[in-house]
């Protein structure tokens, strides 16, 4: 079998299990991030204002023992909220990331207690291919908003995608914007995550379609 040359990932579905967010606040005053202001691009694959990016991100209900867990090289939060470690950060700044950004968070029990493992990033992922992803070849639903989303969220949610095989150019790591909760690498940068046994995530082959109507 030939080597795919686009790899997709179910780290957006991955939500830590040890972090149920309550609160993020930006700025030594602490004010709570609005909605519109960074979750909402970010889940767009929009740039977010740096002076918007929360610092800290607070959970009164994380028990000690999940306290003292580092968490995975890449993870979410907050439905779908994507994060990496500082390993994860340094392997992604290798590659073409496009204008993305990463943003240091905090992640605190009652203001005083920082989780074990740090220091852990947001990643703001800004590039996007428009057309990447075939929805009529692959197991995807349509919403309500007229974007697709992965038809499971199981063991094989990213299974079976079709992509177009001129989204190859460009960025290692990319979003489709009409597609959610998804994420598209280069065989360079998927090969590069293996091989640094990068925890957080399943990579899946993606089928190439060269000649999509």
């Amino acid at each position: 079998m030939d080597q795919p040359e686009i790899w997709t990932t179910d780290w957006l579905l991955r939500d830590s299990k040890n972090i149920h967010l309550e609160k993020l606040a930006v700025g030594s005053e602490e004010r709570r991030l609005r909605r519109k202001d960074f979750i909402w691009p970010i889940c767009n694959y929009l740039p977010v204002d740096p002076a918007q990016a929360p610092i800290r991100a607070w959970d009164r209900g994380i028990s000690r023992q999940d306290r003292m867990v580092s968490l995975p090289d890449f993870f979410t939060i907050a439905g779908g909220l994507p994060c990496v470690t500082q390993k994860a950060r340094e392997l992604l700044e290798r590659f073409d990331i496009g204008d993305s950004l990463f943003f240091e968070v905090l992640f605190s029990v009652n203001r005083d207690f920082d989780v074990a493992g740090g220091p852990y990033f947001f990643f703001n992922m800004t590039c996007q291919k428009s057309g990447t992803v075939l929805p009529d070849q692959s197991p995807l639903r349509k919403m309500e908003s007229g974007r697709w989303q992965p038809d499971s969220y199981g063991a094989g949610s990213h299974e079976g995608y079709t992509v177009n095989a001129s989204s190859q150019e460009g960025c290692d790591i990319w979003g489709d914007p009409v597609l959610i909760k998804t994420v598209f690498l280069s065989p360079s940068l998927a090969s590069a995550i293996r091989d640094a046994r990068l925890t957080g995530r399943r990579l899946f082959p993606c089928k190439l379609n060269a000649n999509p109507v």
